[in-house]
């Protein structure tokens, strides 16, 4: 089953629910359990991002959610996850 835990808070403006809704979509779209730690950064607008797999896949990045289009956050994500090969390994490719 997949799953994805999401730790931390997104501040629900201006577009707080549409992030969440795009963290959880694009890593959905790889298999496993997945963990996302969601750290705003003290004193800026800048967010860390921790994506965690269940088999210790795991990709840490820095957003500014509300600054880029939510198209390119989600590209970001895409892009950081395009080597995310299903739990043991093998993608069948």
């Amino acid at each position: 089953m997949d799953h994805v835990t999401l730790i931390g808070h997104i501040p629900p403006a201006p577009h707080g629910r549409a992030i969440e809704d795009i963290l959880r979509r694009e890593v959905s779209a790889h298999p496993g359990r997945w963990e996302l730690r969601v750290r705003r950064l003290p004193q800026s607008p800048w967010w860390l991002l921790r994506i965690k797999r269940s088999d210790g896949y795991t990709r840490t990045l820095l957003l500014d959610p509300f600054e880029q289009p939510l198209h390119l956050v989600a590209a970001v994500l895409m892009d950081a996850l395009k080597d995310a090969e299903p739990p043991g390994g093998h993608s069948g490719h």
